[in-house]
C-alpha cells in the first residue's frame, strides 16, 4: 500500500509540473510588455522602458509574507551576482506593503537587486498576477520569454 501511495504522489507531482508548464505557455501568450513607472525602496523612480533595447529584465511580483517568495530570494541574489555583467536587470515588485516593512525585509535577506513598491497593486493587476511569486522574463527587446511561478532555469537564452 505504501508503494502505491508513493507512485500516486509521484504521478500527481508530475501532472502538476506538466500543468504548470502548460499554464506558463498560456500565460506567456496572454501577458505582453506593458510599461510602468514605480518608486524603488531607495526612492528612485524606475520605468520598465528604460531597459528596453538594452537589458533583459526579470520582473518578479512578490510580498514579504509569502513563503515561496521568501524561498526564491536566495536564488534571485545568486542570479543577480552571476548575470549582472551580462546585463540582466532583476526588478522585484512588492505588492501593496509599507516601505518600512519592505526595507526591513531587504536588509534581513541581503537583497542586492532592485525592489519596487507597487502601492495599491495596480501594476500587479495590469500584469494579471493571480498568485505570487510570479516571474516574467523579458528579452532585450521587451518580448515575454517566460511567465511562471518559479525563477526561470534557462535565463541564459535571453542574455
Amino acid at each position: 500500500m505504501a508503494k502505491n501511495k508513493k507512485i500516486f504522489v509521484c504521478l500527481l507531482a508530475g501532472l502538476l509540473l506538466l500543468n504548470a508548464g502548460m499554464a506558463s505557455a498560456r500565460m506567456t501568450k496572454k501577458i505582453g510588455y506593458q510599461d510602468f513607472t514605480l518608486i524603488s525602496n531607495s526612492g528612485e523612480s524606475v520605468t520598465l522602458s528604460q531597459f528596453k533595447g538594452k537589458n533583459p529584465v526579470l520582473l518578479v511580483f512578490f510580498a514579504t509574507w509569502c513563503p515561496p517568495c521568501n524561498r526564491e530570494v536566495s536564488r534571485l541574489i545568486e542570479m543577480q551576482d552571476k548575470y549582472i555583467a551580462k546585463g540582466l536587470k532583476i526588478l522585484a515588485v512588492d505588492i501593496d506593503e509599507p516601505a518600512d516593512l519592505v526595507n526591513q525585509f531587504i536588509q534581513q535577506k541581503g537583497i542586492n537587486y532592485t525592489v519596487l513598491l507597487d502601492h495599491g497593486g495596480q501594476i500587479a493587476e495590469k500584469y494579471k498576477v493571480s498568485g505570487i511569486p510570479t516571474n516574467i522574463l523579458f528579452d532585450r527587446q521587451g518580448r515575454v520569454k517566460y511567465v511562471g511561478y518559479t525563477v526561470p532555469d534557462k535565463i541564459e537564452d535571453v542574455l
